[in-house]
């Protein structure tokens, strides 16, 4: 319980960044498999206007023109850095971990994604100790991901070049 009290605390405290995201896109693998894949992400750290590192979660869906990849999905673990620039520019770099599962079988996955992006709607509110007025965001942007995918059917890497939306408070 005290667990959930320290994270419901950290996701309302003034210098806590949030971001949740979609992003869906073409996927390429090493195999020569075309796919597409969306994705759904939830991010939060200690941050402020500009910056922030981040922890959190993803799930994903989608599939690709391959026998036994027809039907994917996978969710794991993110770890990266964003930051918003001049008001409207929008950097992230984030390392993914997390198992994969296509057509039944479970294979393991390691990525790193970059992307950049425009804040298409930014509010900035003057902060104050403790409960200031955060700064909201909603951001259109584009990332490129690389993945090594490994398991029973073998070792890949996979290219991805999704859109997302992104909105975050920080």
């Amino acid at each position: 319980m005290r667990v959930l009290a320290a994270l419901a605390w950290a996701a309302v405290a003034s210098g806590c960044a949030l971001t949740a995201r979609v992003e869906v896109g073409p996927t390429l693998d090493t195999d020569g498999a075309l796919g597409v894949e969306a994705r759904v992400r939830a991010t939060f750290g200690p941050g402020d206007d500009i910056g922030a590192v981040t922890a959190g979660v993803y799930g994903a869906v989608g599939g690709a023109d391959a026998p036994g990849r027809e039907l994917a999905g996978g969710f794991g673990g993110v770890f990266g850095a964003e930051g918003l620039f001049d008001d409207h520019s929008h950097v992230h770099a984030e390392v993914l971990l997390g198992p994969r599962s296509e057509a039944g079988r479970w294979l393991g996955a390691l990525g790193l994604q970059l992307g950049a992006g425009y804040a298409l709607l930014d509010e900035r509110g003057r902060r104050r100790v403790l409960f200031g007025r955060p700064r909201l965001g909603l951001v259109l942007g584009l990332d490129l991901r690389v993945e090594y995918v490994w398991g029973e059917v073998g070792d890949r890497a996979l290219f991805a070049l999704p859109v997302y939306l992104a909105l975050f408070r920080s």
